[in-house]
């Protein structure tokens, strides 16, 4: 499901996605510019408009990006092929801890407002199947359910495992 990505590609958009955060993390996105974007990821404005037209383009890249990577982790099974939403959830939090400085910072007030609905979109996707008056719930559920996890991503306090396991004992 990856689209393969050259590695000068890769990097280039990697020092783009962490340049803006850095800056998310002083500012708001509106007062963010391209040049201080490029600058800070030193490379140019002409490089970043090879990878995006402007800075919301970046934005929803970042978070098409975001959620083929977080379907990549909640699909992973076990070593025995086994699925399950408890691991789904603990795999997709433990993807956002490996990187939490960054994802605290573009979960956060100033951060990128794309991300919390694709980790939204991400949750319905393993629970809500149709719908039915359950998966009607259910959708209503995975709200709180994202509202949870964009919190525990901003501030993260507990063991990413720990913490799916608690989600699911209440009802989520």
């Amino acid at each position: 499901m990856r689209v393969h990505m050259d590695k000068r590609t890769a990097r280039t958009k990697r020092a783009i996605r962490y340049a803006f955060a850095r800056l998310v993390s002083e500012k708001n996105i509106g007062d963010i510019s391209v040049g201080e974007i490029a600058e800070l990821a030193k490379v140019s404005r002409g490089t970043f408009y090879v990878h995006y037209k402007s800075i919301p383009d970046m934005l929803m890249g970042q978070a098409r990006e975001l959620k083929i990577e977080l379907s990549e982790h909640i699909r992973q099974t076990d070593e025995n092929g086994a699925w399950s939403v408890e691991r789904a959830i603990g795999n997709m939090l433990v993807f956002f801890s490996k990187d939490a400085i960054y994802y605290s910072v573009t979960f956060g007030e100033n951060g990128n407002p794309g991300y919390r609905q694709v980790l939204s979109e991400s949750i319905k996707e393993i629970l809500v199947h149709g719908g039915s008056p359950i998966d009607r719930a259910l959708s209503y559920r995975v709200g709180g359910m994202s509202s949870l996890i964009c919190d525990w991503i901003v501030s993260p306090n507990t063991d990413p495992l720990e913490l799916a396991h608690e989600l699911l004992e209440q009802g989520f």
